[in-house]
């Protein structure tokens, strides 16, 4: 099971943001917010300011279905987190589309190391073939990369913002 932040609130509800996870083989599955009442992904919300006395911002859906989802951080730790997501789904689209365009010609599917057996086959590619793998490749290892450090921050960012509101609740 992947790993869960709680980054927020919805209707009195906890609010989880779900750690990446390689799924069905072949993609990077991220964003995913949730709680037991809905479902939504990050690339569907919009961040904003709220005038509240202890909360500084929320996502709210961009659709009639998604729910608002107030966060335990800060506007810009948050708008940062929004910047991170923005580039993990642009490189999550090129892997796709590569994979889609290309790769199911060499039925190549991979597990959870699946970055490593996939350069095995490398070598089997043509020079054409070899310069779309090395896109894919990389756009996978950015990804693998940027969301660890994207998911570390959130992590930190929630915890700074539960002691900031902790001091201020004590004052």
């Amino acid at each position: 099971m992947a790993l869960r932040t709680k980054i927020g609130k919805c209707d009195g509800l906890s609010v989880y943001l779900t750690d990446a996870s390689w799924d069905c083989d072949w993609y990077w599955g991220l964003g995913y917010i949730d709680n037991r009442d809905f479902h939504t992904h990050m690339d569907c919300m919009e961040l904003k300011k709220v005038d509240d006395d202890e909360l500084e911002c929320k996502l709210e859906g961009n659709d009639s279905w998604s729910p608002t989802v107030y966060l335990y951080m800060t506007y810009d730790d948050a708008k940062k987190m929004k910047e991170d997501f923005e580039k993990l789904y642009k490189y999550k689209k090129e892997a796709s589309s590569m994979h889609h365009n290309w790769m199911n010609n060499y039925v190549f599917y991979t597990n959870s190391k699946g970055l490593q057996i996939a350069e095995s086959y490398k070598d089997n590619l043509n020079g054409d073939e070899q310069v779309e793998f090395f896109k894919w490749f990389i756009a996978n290892k950015e990804i693998e990369n940027l969301h660890k450090k994207t998911y570390s921050f959130v992590k930190e960012a929630v915890k700074n913002f539960k002691k900031k509101i902790a001091i201020y609740k004590s004052c």
